[in-house]
C-alpha cells in the first residue's frame, strides 16, 4: 500500500490565497450592493419627501392665487366705480363751466 500524500487532502497556499481573495471580493461586492440599496432607499425617501413638500407648496400657492384673483376682481369693480364717478365729475364740471360762460 502506498502512503497517502497530504497534498491531496490539504489545499496549497496558493489555493488558499486565491480562495481568500475570491471570498474577499465576493464580500466586497455584496457590501457595495447593500450600500447602493441603502442609498436607493434614502434617495427614494428624499424624493417622496420633496413630493410632499411640493404638494403642500402647490396647495398654498393655489390658495394664494385664488385670494389674489378675488382681490383683483374687487379692484376691477372699484376701478369701474371710480371711472363712472370721474365721468360724473366731468359732467358736473362741464355744467359749471357752461353756467359760468352763460352769466
Amino acid at each position: 500500500m502506498q502512503p497517502i500524500k497530504e497534498e491531496f487532502y490539504y489545499p496549497s497556499k496558493e489555493e488558499c490565497h486565491t480562495k481568500t481573495e475570491e471570498a474577499y471580493d465576493n464580500w466586497s461586492d455584496s457590501l457595495k450592493t447593500l450600500l447602493k440599496i441603502t442609498d436607493s432607499k434614502e434617495d427614494t425617501h428624499k424624493t417622496a419627501k420633496m413630493f410632499v413638500q411640493a404638494d403642500s407648496l402647490y396647495r398654498s400657492t393655489r390658495t394664494s392665487m385664488e385670494k389674489t384673483k378675488k382681490v383683483l376682481e374687487q379692484l376691477v369693480d372699484k376701478r369701474n366705480d371710480i371711472l363712472s364717478i370721474m365721468e360724473i365729475f366731468k359732467d358736473i364740471q362741464m355744467i359749471n363751466t357752461g353756467a359760468e360762460y352763460h352769466k
